[in-house]
């Protein structure tokens, strides 16, 4: 695992428009097939980063009119998903999404542009 902290270029997030998360020349878009899940809770985790969120509160900001039988195996499982799709911008087994025993915390990223 590579440490956050030792990435240096700026990761560049595209916000308005079309969702997309540029790291040096490695571009993530919603146009290469991952889950509109996946995608809100990305833009979920950018929104609130810096704070503790608990899998339940994540559950029910994402998806409040949705019903689950497991709900955190569903997060779980979006997690990984997410995690691996930024990985594929640093191109290292660098970790984004942070857990706590109680909460996911915020995206960890290196320097942050948005656009």
């Amino acid at each position: 695992m590579i440490p956050i902290d030792t990435l240096t270029t700026t990761l560049q997030i595209r916000m308005f428009g079309d969702f997309a998360i540029q790291y040096g020349d490695r571009v993530l878009t919603g146009n290469i097939g991952r889950s509109k899940k996946v995608w809100a809770l990305i833009e979920y985790l950018l929104a609130n980063r810096g704070k503790e969120i608990s899998p339940d509160r994540m559950m029910e900001d994402l998806w409040p009119d949705e019903e689950y039988d497991d709900p955190f195996h569903i997060l779980k499982n979006l997690i990984y998903r997410a995690r691996t799709a930024l990985r594929t911008l640093s191109g290292a087994d660098v970790e984004f999404i942070c857990y706590a025993p109680v909460s996911y915390t915020h995206l960890t990223l290196p320097t942050i542009l948005l656009v």
